[in-house]
């Protein structure tokens, strides 16, 4: 051994201590840098104030540590605790200022960074960017978990993983995910991703939720919140919640409060009730069978006109067209309508069709058979008529087919033949009666007088009876010109 400074000491087989008030024991230890101090064998403390204590221990750095085998402190201010490969591949701490903790490995399981206060702390890494930077493995009440770091794209930056004793498998339960490519873009952003075990010991993703860019170029409305599942075949999103607060099921582009691409299942399970409210008052209602509009199902109620094909109902109900609201219409018909009775007609039956009055039969009513009976169609039943138009007539009826008239049936006509024959009576002729024919062929329909005038009230015209081919009539002596005339007429 060999001090040769003042103050030094050296002890061992071939120990040196060179440097002012140097220490050096073991076996080739050597101890040159003032102050410093190397104890075990090869232990080598080069610079000030540095320690290096055990087997090829090295001190390299001022005021340096290093303690353990196969352990070197390089950098200023640096400490190196642990075990080394071996002598040719030790431990090496060479950042200033840090402390590097490692056992049988050339690189730290413990480094804690520079920095005083703001200084980082990094397990399995070297350059720790944050507080505390974790890479690999770490438990928590003995169920192990994952932390990652990474400067790439589509991996995760946070894991959960639990064991699995009867697989002796370690699989994911919930992963933080950044689930696109590149910078700012759409689709871009981080989630949470839940996982599942299969009996095989495999595991599935099983759901996700993600915040993501719609434009990343403008924040804020365009961010959305995106729901993932996994079906029996394929993974996709469900659901999304946009930046207005719109909600969209089953589509990714919500346009509403709440968007839903697909049937809507209201009630699950219950016999009946207040299927939907709209501002908290009743307006569908359910009673396990039957929807209806309000009114606690004892009612449809719809404010505006309904349309059954019809696009712009112009009535309360308009069927197969919109129809036109002609003096009050309420409904309209556009092309046929079909009455089907269910029992034998009677004063409170179901076999009628009603238009107009009650059941008086002063409307229009049907029987309920259309094979079994003929007369399918009454009109004005109670009088035993058949009437179109009001009692005073003028109008028309027009029929497009035969017609049995008396047991005889017809489908053309012949022609009416309509002729006025006068007759004149005059003074000379006395007063009595008179006879006013019609031409061969004809029979007469009515008549009527002219010049029958009243003078003094001694004489007038009057009829004493409609005959087949005649009218007679009565006739005043005083007359002057006094005639009448008779209608005949006659089918061609």
């Amino acid at each position: 051994s060999t001090a040769t400074t003042p103050s030094s000491f050296a002890t061992g087989y071939y120990a040196t201590a060179s440097g002012y008030y140097a220490n050096a024991m073991g076996y080739y230890a050597s101890a040159t840098g003032d102050y410093s101090y190397a104890l075990g064998p090869t232990a080598s403390a080069s610079q000030n104030s540095s320690v290096a204590i055990g087997g090829y221990a090295t001190a390299s750095g001022g005021h340096s540590v290093a303690i353990g085998n196969s352990v070197t402190a390089s950098g200023t201010g640096s400490v190196t605790i642990g075990v080394g490969n071996s002598s040719i591949d030790p431990l090496v701490n060479s950042t200033d200022n840090s402390l590097m903790v490692g056992f049988s490995a050339n690189t730290p399981t413990l480094f804690v960074g520079p920095g005083g206060n703001t200084g980082k702390v990094g397990i399995d890494t070297t350059s720790p960017s944050y507080t505390l930077d974790v890479n690999g493995t770490v438990h928590g009440n003995g169920n192990p978990g994952g932390v990652f770091t990474t400067s790439g794209n589509n991996t995760p930056l946070a894991a959960y993983r639990t064991n699995d004793s009867s697989n002796n498998t370690v699989v994911p339960v919930l992963d933080l995910w950044r689930g696109s490519s590149g910078n700012g873009a759409n689709g871009i952003g981080g989630s949470i991703q839940f996982w599942d075990e299969m009996t095989s010991g495999s595991y599935l993703l099983a759901g996700a939720i993600a915040g993501v860019f719609t434009s990343a170029a403008t924040p804020g409305t365009s961010t959305a919140l995106t729901f993932y599942t996994q079906g029996s075949t394929t993974w996709g999103e469900k659901m999304r919640i946009d930046g207005g607060g719109n909600v969209g099921i089953g589509t990714a582009s919500p346009g509403y409060t709440l968007d839903v691409a697909g049937p809507l299942n209201l009630n699950k399970g219950v016999s009946s009730g207040v299927a939907l409210n709209v501002n908290g008052a009743e307006a569908l209602w359910y009673n396990g069978t039957y929807f209806s509009w309000g009114y606690g199902g004892t009612a449809n109620y719809f404010a505006d006109n309904v349309g059954l094909g019809a696009s712009a109902p112009a009535v309360r109900l308009a069927v197969g067209g919109n129809g036109t609201n002609v003096y009050g219409t309420d409904a309209w018909i556009e092309n046929n309508m079909h009455v089907q009775g269910n029992e034998t007609l009677t004063q409170g039956g179901r076999g009628r069709l009603r238009v107009g009055s009650a059941w008086g039969y002063s409307g229009i009513y049907a029987d309920p058979s259309s094979t079994s009976v003929n007369n399918d169609l009454v009109l004005g039943a109670s009088s035993g008529w058949v009437r179109v138009g009001p009692d005073s007539g003028g109008q028309n009826l027009k029929v497009t087919g035969s017609i049995n008239l008396g047991g005889v049936s017809r489908s053309t006509w012949p022609s009416l033949s309509v002729v006025s024959q006068a007759c004149t009576f005059t003074p000379a002729q006395g007063a009595g009666w008179g006879r006013c024919s019609c031409p061969a062929g004809y029979n007469a329909t009515g008549w009527g007088g002219y010049n029958c005038e009243s003078h003094g009230g001694e004489w007038e015209c009057s009829s004493s009876g409609l005959r087949t081919t005649y009218v007679d009539v009565y006739y005043s002596a005083e007359a002057s010109g006094a005639y009448v005339w008779v209608n005949c007429v006659k089918l061609n």
